[in-house]
């Protein structure tokens, strides 16, 4: 798993060195969230919108290879959750 999560990181991986100010409408629901996820990791609302696309961008590009993502569940049986 180790091998998996490094391979993430490293597709997930954003350019920070110039950035670009963008501008979104989202509902108040959502913003809330994204307020609770920043706080709870003690880290920024754009952050966690930055890991989001870089995870969503991994994400695309296996499902794009034919791959699929399986998640093991608490009792060890397996679901797919993404993938052809």
């Amino acid at each position: 798993m180790r091998t998996i999560a490094t391979n993430i990181q490293k597709e997930t991986a954003m350019s920070t060195t110039q950035p670009v100010k963008v501008t979104v409408n989202l509902g108040s629901e959502v913003v809330s969230e994204l307020r609770r996820m920043a706080a709870c990791r003690n880290t920024t609302i754009t952050e966690i919108l930055r890991q989001a696309i870089g995870n969503e961008l991994f994400f695309t590009r296996q499902r794009n290879a034919g791959n699929r993502i399986l998640i093991k569940r608490a009792d060890g049986s397996w679901r797919q959750v993404l993938g052809h």
